[in-house]
């Protein structure tokens, strides 16, 4: 196996644990940033994961309607970002946590 072959299957094995611990992270950051009426939008953030050929890859989802509305605001309402905060929280530890996965 050619050096670059080996380093391709280790990426891959890389992206392949690495997201689906990215994406719980993301999750636990969105919730504690979420704001807070009834509960219902917190209530309805979770994690949607699918295979594709490159890898794992997945989303963190808000099952209600006005979930946008909140993140970046209306004409009537200042937005209240929590997804998007919860990213930048959590991209230094996913870059981490991949290059352990690539050295190791």
């Amino acid at each position: 196996m050619h050096a670059s072959e080996e380093l391709a299957l280790r990426l891959r094995a890389a992206v392949q644990a690495a997201v689906p611990a990215a994406l719980d992270q993301l999750l636990i950051e969105a919730v504690n940033l979420c704001p807070v009426d009834a509960g219902q939008l917190r209530d309805s953030l979770h994690v949607r994961t699918q295979d594709s050929p490159s890898g794992a890859q997945g989303e963190v989802v808000a099952d209600v309607p006005y979930a946008a509305f909140v993140e970046l605001g209306t004409y009537k309402s200042a937005p209240q970002p929590y997804l998007y905060p919860a990213f930048v929280l959590v991209r230094p530890r996913v870059a981490s946590l991949l290059q352990g996965l690539l050295s190791g």
